[in-house]
């Protein structure tokens, strides 16, 4: 089954995923496997005790990189890049209430290339004026743990082999085994983990990082410049959400993996999306256009999963960020691109509330700088006059 286009990992459908899903890249070898005695992940075993560290050392990912090494490579946001100026022009919008209170968002990719790292003036500008980054969720909490990815696990003995068609499990081990992304511990996963490790593994294979992953690198950013972390939702909410997803949904999807055709068309897809992301070019019907090679059952999984992941999802993140606005909190929203398009998109419910939604442009980065300007200027003319008018008499307190 072929999903809607732009519905891939990098658009942000689920950010904790990308904890779990070995968000690194694959170092160029086969992951190798231990013959250590069998260590367990609640009830299930796992295939070796070198595998069951890496998991422990990451909750947040599966690869052979430590999390430790994921901290340093957002060690600063400003100094993993090498560009000096920014490149692109992802959108980003004004939210302002009755009262004349705004929030700003932008839409994330969790996994980038590097011109993603250094984001346009007009962003710039709108972060500063924020108190706040709000996020889905942190996906730097480094107490994520392994009681966490349990809940990704099969837990009552079986593996995904005992869940899904010998030939599908058979060709989608064939498609990460292609990507460099198979280690036997997947056995144990769910079938929807692999639908996002598959996609992640088609992302590194065509030149993308989860360093320079967007919500990332603010989130190191915002912990640095003690900005406030708000969770739209928290890693906990979205496993949940995983643990829940019906299984026919689940194997959908995983049939999609196991098409031969599918590394060549999500690298398409994945390429184009962030083409449109990085300029800004997103539209409604370029995530959300009907696919007609879908059968009638087919799309009706397709409005399932949308449902859960997406269209129930945005309705939860609305009411954070009106919450947002009626505290009168200066935040700068950052949650998966898809989150924010379409009728039932974040944008498209915040207008059908009566919010006044704005894209930000380069101007406003000049006029900001225009407004800093006269009023240095305006404060330094102030201090002449005063000196020349004050006699440097002592006041009373």
């Amino acid at each position: 089954m072929r999903k809607r286009k732009g519905i891939c990992a990098a658009a942000g459908i689920l950010a904790a995923l990308t904890l779990f899903a070995g968000c690194s890249k694959p170092d160029g070898e086969k992951n190798t496997e231990s013959s250590a005695a069998d260590s367990s992940v609640g009830s299930v075993q796992v295939e070796s005790s070198q595998e069951n560290s890496k998991t422990e050392s990451s909750g947040k990912k599966n690869n052979p990189e430590s999390s430790d090494d994921k901290n340093s490579s957002t060690e600063s946001s400003g100094e993993i890049s090498s560009l000096e100026q920014s490149t692109i022009t992802p959108a980003v919008w004004e939210v302002t209430d009755q009262n004349g209170n705004n929030i700003y968002m932008m839409g994330s990719i969790h996994i980038a290339k590097e011109d993603a790292s250094v984001l346009p003036d007009y962003f710039e500008t709108a972060y500063a004026k924020c108190d706040a980054l709000a996020v889905e969720c942190d996906v730097l909490d480094n107490s994520v743990n392994i009681a966490s990815l349990s809940k990704v696990l099969y837990t009552d003995g079986t593996k995904i082999s005992d869940h899904v068609p010998a030939s599908d499990y058979k060709n989608a081990k064939a498609t990460l085994e292609s990507l460099n992304y198979y280690q036997s511990m997947y056995d144990y996963y769910y079938p929807i983990m692999w639908v996002e490790m598959a996609e992640l593994g088609v992302g590194y294979n065509i030149g993308f990082s989860d360093k320079y992953g967007v919500d990332t690198i603010l989130l190191d950013r915002a912990k640095k410049e003690n900005k406030e972390i708000l969770e739209l939702e928290s890693v906990q909410f979205q496993l949940d959400l995983i643990v829940n997803l019906p299984e026919k949904v689940q194997l959908a999807l995983f049939h999609d993996i196991a098409d031969k055709d599918y590394i060549s068309r999500t690298s398409e897809q994945l390429s184009n999306l962030y083409d449109k992301w990085r300029t800004g070019t997103i539209e409604d019907n370029y995530l959300f256009s009907e696919n007609s090679e879908l059968s009638k059952e087919e799309a009706a999984i397709v409005e399932e999963y949308n449902k859960i992941i997406l269209d129930d999802r945005n309705v939860g993140m609305k009411n954070k960020i009106e919450g947002y606005l009626a505290d009168n909190k200066k935040v700068m929203v950052v949650a998966g691109s898809a989150h924010f398009y379409g009728d039932k998109g974040i944008v498209s419910l915040l207008e059908k509330d009566g919010y006044t939604i704005r894209r930000l442009t380069a101007d406003d980065a000049k006029q900001s700088e225009k407004a800093e300007s006269s009023a240095v200027s305006s404060s330094a003319e102030s201090s002449v006059q005063n000196s020349e008018t004050d006699p440097g008499l002592p006041r009373a307190a």
